[in-house]
């Protein structure tokens, strides 16, 4: 249902900024899904914006 409006999303992002869309197959937005995802997302942030890295 909002495959459109990514894709459309996609093709105007412009330099400096990045996306990419992953497709889940059979994922959806379930909280299940995607509670095994937020550490991991966490760490990326932390790798590519350093102001959200924890201070010692």
């Amino acid at each position: 249902m909002s495959y459109p409006s990514v894709k459309e999303f996609l093709t105007v992002v412009k330099r400096p900024t990045d996306v990419t869309a992953r497709i889940a197959q059979g994922g959806g937005h379930r909280l299940s899904v995607w509670t095994r995802k937020i550490p991991r997302s966490f760490d990326w942030l932390v790798e590519v914006q350093p102001g959200f890295a924890p201070r010692p």
